[in-house]
């Protein structure tokens, strides 16, 4: 049980003997060591006021509030049992006695790799690089001998990092590096925390070298519906020592951990099925993730792309560093090439069961539509495959057209786990999709996706609210809905949930006639005259038919100002919020924090939206600023926060608002503690990237990167409300306006 290291990265006595000589009869050569990492903390993350550097001495009051490490792919929790796959569920589509719901699989863990004789004292999540750091020492006898015949004692530091390679998805990294007087010797004693799991089965398999790594055949238990199959994975995984002994003689010592992870559904367009497929593939891509000298320099390079749009603060370190780990979050949880959506819990968690809810479209995705459309795209993509399951779901139930599930996992089936109710009721995710579709193309005028994506999902939206209102005079009215407040259980005439379908049966039409389909009269029909409950003597809006002044639990009838924009008198707007504000549950779900803040900015009222943005930072627990669903409760890394709070910087104190002919940039405003500026570099319109920065007093835009599509240099302008001065903006030219209200378009 114990191996035995010489000098430090020269060649490792026994282990290099032993892989020398397996290595000669597979022809492999071993791979040249890494360069050394970080043993101790460097001094400059030690007092380094960097947005992009969390660094503490400190530990989480709770285990689960580690931070994440995911690549969009897969993830985990840092140092916890248990790792996650997107879109590997385990469970049926509703719960039944003993099985449960159909719920993310934990994957026993592989590198959560405990040193048990070292005692930690400092750890670092570098945000950019996602990437962390966890530092630890042991007190040894230091050997030396001297005329006294005195042993001193010496320290011997220790660091480990975990990271969950961006390019190579597949890929979990975790390492050690020490370093120490050359004149101790020292036993590592390594221990993984790997917990058992009720989600899959495991059975050892061969590996190729099985001196290097173990391989793992796995399989889920229960699959999704009567017709759906299992999910397999093979699971090639370095193999960890249970002590390392680094001798005399050896300064600095350094080796690395490396799991693979790929499943029978990675490979679905070429034969996934094949279980000699996918566990040749994992053990293919653990060998070329050993292999490569440069692993963890791709693994940054792929963050340093996606960072290149990002959002800075300045003058307020706390916020920049919170908005900053937010936005890592949302990237981390998705990524172009895997078609699954976001759940509120994200990847490294089973929160919310792993499912994708209205938190996607609603509460995630615009941050990622203005900064990183291509992954925002993707969303998308798992919408349209599951469209098929949405139209199958809507004759289920006696409906036409397509119902997308309020909870979905990997076959598009309604997943809400019984007795809860949403999956019946809570149907305005049908118009939050509709409207994000929208907004999709608003941004990108993309009129083949719209043609071959986005419309049929709006033609589906659409044909199921045909089926599901009623006639009611002249009116159109849908009974028997759950309300974004989800106390509101089963009610008529929800004033959110009709107000966003007559939008998606709007939308549909709109589309329809961009590309030239005759869109059924229906829809405009129903969408023009859809009922949507208004006090006409109080000047505001009733939740629902029927509300009397009920608690409610989050965010409903201000979703009308964002992010639907439906347009009202200020009296109205006003009202509205008063009156809601007052009665939301102040524990509630975080969504209200949001929109409150957006929807007081967007009246010039910023020091009424200030309580609500500082609320929100209540919701981020020392010390790697974790968003919880609740300040006090909920489930831990909610991803639908971290969406909604960066929500409140862009959409919010910035101002942007999307348009179905323009970005709106309503009057910015610097949020509060001490910001001096705000710049967000990368938004993305029609194509064209723009940097966007502003102060106390002035507004600065630049178009940084032009679009093919775009005619000309000078196509796109900025257009100021007040004085309808229109001004070009040209490649790389910083243009400055007083703060106001200003709109950006392209002439044509």
């Amino acid at each position: 049980n114990m191996w035995w290291y010489g000098r430090a990265r020269g060649g490792p006595l026994l282990f290099y003997l032993i892989l020398s000589f397996f290595s000669s009869l597979c022809s492999c050569s071993p791979p040249p060591p890494p360069p050394p990492r970080y043993s101790q903390p460097p001094a400059e993350w030690i007092t380094s006021n960097s947005s992009d550097i969390i660094y503490t001495t400190g530990s989480p009051s709770d285990a689960s509030l580690y931070p994440i490490i995911s690549n969009g792919y897969l993830g985990t929790v840092l140092l916890s049992g248990s790792m996650y796959v997107g879109g590997v569920f385990n469970g049926l589509s509703s719960s039944l006695p003993l099985q449960g719901p159909s719920h993310r699989a934990a994957i026993p863990s592989s590198v959560a790799i405990n040193i048990a004789n070292a005692t930690p004292y400092a750890s670092a999540l570098i945000i950019s690089n996602a990437t962390f750091y966890l530092w630890s020492k042991i007190q040894v006898e230091d050997q030396t001998n001297n005329n006294n015949n005195n042993n001193n004692n010496s320290i011997i530091y220790i660091g480990q990092s975990w990271y969950a390679h961006r390019h190579h998805r597949n890929i979990l990294v975790t390492d050690i590096s020490l370093s120490k007087h050359e004149n101790t010797t020292i036993d590592l004693y390594l221990k993984v925390n790997s917990s058992s799991s009720p989600d899959v089965v495991l059975n050892a398999v061969s590996s190729s070298y099985p001196h290097l790594y173990t391989l793992t055949n796995a399989s889920t238990l229960i699959a999704e519906t009567e017709t759906s199959s299992l999910i397999s994975l093979g699971i090639a995984s370095s193999i960890v020592p249970p002590c390392v002994r680094v001798g005399l003689g050896e300064e600095s010592w350094y080796m690395q951990f490396i799991t693979a992870i790929v499943t029978n559904i990675d490979n679905d367009d070429d034969g996934g099925d094949d279980d000699a497929n996918y566990l040749h593939t994992a053990e293919k891509m653990f060998m070329t993730a050993n292999e490569e000298d440069d692993l963890y320099e791709s693994h940054v390079s792929a963050w340093s792309t996606l960072f290149q749009s990002r959002i800075e603060i300045e003058g307020d370190q706390y916020l920049a560093t919170a908005v900053m780990n937010s936005y890592y979050e949302l990237l981390s949880n998705l990524r172009s090439d895997w078609p699954f959506s976001l759940s509120p819990g994200g990847i490294g968690t089973n929160g919310y069961n792993g499912h994708t809810f209205w938190d996607a479209e609603t509460w995630m995705y615009p941050t990622l539509l203005l900064l990183q459309p291509k992954l925002a795209k993707e969303l998308f993509s798992y919408r349209y495959a599951n469209l098929g399951t949405a139209q199958q779901n809507a004759a289920a139930m006696g409906y036409k057209g397509a119902k997308f599930p309020w909870e979905s996992a990997r076959t598009g089936i309604e997943c809400t786990p019984v007795p809860n109710t949403e999956g019946l009721y809570e149907v305005h995710i049908q118009g939050d999709i509709a409207v994000a579709v929208w907004q999709y193309y608003s941004v990108s005028r993309d009129k083949e996706w719209l043609r071959k994506t986005g419309y049929p999902i709006l033609e589906g939206i659409a044909g199921y609210w045909v089926s599901r209102v009623n006639r009611s005079g002249d009116l159109y009215v849908i009974n028997g809905v759950r309300c974004p407040d989800e106390s509101a259980t089963y009610v008529n005439n929800s004033v959110f949930t009709n107000t966003v379908a007559s939008k998606a049966l709007d939308y549909a039409v709109q589309a329809s006639e961009l590309l030239g389909i005759n869109a059924p009269a229906i829809w405009r029909n129903i969408s023009d005259n859809m009922k949507i409950p208004f006090d006409a003597v109080a000047q505001w809006h009733p939740e629902y038919d029927g509300y009397d002044g009920q608690q409610i639990n989050q965010a409903d009838v201000v979703l009308l100002q964002y992010p639907l924009g439906i347009p009202m008198s200020r009296e109205v707007a006003i009202n509205d919020i008063l009156y809601y504000q007052n009665h939301t549950d102040r524990n509630g779900m975080f969504t209200g924090d949001c929109s409150y803040s957006i929807a007081w900015l967007r009246l010039g009222r910023p020091q009424d939206a200030l309580y609500y943005f500082n609320n929100t930072l209540q919701h981020l627990k020392p010390p790697y600023y974790v968003f919880t669903e609740r300040i006090v409760g909920g489930i831990p890394h909610f991803v639908t926060g971290a969406g909604g709070f960066l929500q409140n910087v862009l959409f919010g104190y910035l101002g942007l608002q999307i348009e179905r002919s323009n970005i709106t940039i309503y009057t910015p405003v610097l949020p509060p503690g001490g910001t001096t500026r705000v710049t967000v570099h990368g938004v993305s319109y029609l194509s064209s990237l723009f940097r966007f920065s502003y102060d106390a007093s002035t507004l600065c835009v630049t178009l940084t990167h032009l679009s093919r599509d775009t005619p000309d240099d000078g196509a796109i302008m900025i257009e100021s409300a007040s004085s309808s001065k229109v001004v070009p903006l040209y490649l790389n030219k910083e243009v400055q306006f007083p703060l106001g209200k200003y709109y950006l378009y392209t002439k044509g």
